[in-house]
């Protein structure tokens, strides 16, 4: 009797000892990372090439930027400027001037894709500023950008 009860015990306990977890395989996820498209289009909706195009100028600014959920932090990935020149020199619509961007790797679960534009304008003399940016949507994929001037 004495063996059988030794031999329970120490079968128990090389179970016990034998079924531990393994901690070493936790599965980690991997990201989804996924590209977006950004398409600015720019034109004049009117023919400033006569005499009322004198004195009227404009300057664009284009941006684009990483948002970091957790932390609120932009991080530029793209950025240009169309330097302050006459408005007569922007194409009308059917010659519009088309910027694409691609950026890659953007994870939707930790960033967004911040879209801005700014445009200034001084007409005889005056200056005037407008600004947007928009993030994308987590489902978008391609975003146009439509600057009509």
């Amino acid at each position: 009797m004495k063996i059988y009860i030794w031999t329970l015990i120490l079968g128990c306990l090389s179970v016990l000892t034998a079924c531990k977890k393994d901690s070493n395989n936790v599965i980690v996820p991997t990201p989804v990372l996924e590209s977006k498209i950004v398409t600015y289009e720019i034109f004049s909706d009117h023919d400033y090439t006569g005499p009322e195009g004198d004195n009227k100028f404009v300057e664009i600014k284009l941006g684009l930027g990483r948002i970091n959920k957790k932390t609120g932090i932009t991080e530029i990935v793209f950025d240009t400027t169309l330097t302050m020149q006459p408005l007569r020199n922007l194409p009308l619509e059917e010659h519009k001037l088309s910027i694409q961007k691609s950026i890659p790797n953007i994870n939707n679960d930790l960033e967004l894709l911040q879209v801005s534009y700014s445009i200034r304008t001084i007409v005889n003399g005056f200056t005037s500023t407008y600004a947007e940016g928009v993030p994308m949507n987590e489902k978008e994929t391609s975003k146009m950008v439509t600057i009509k001037l």
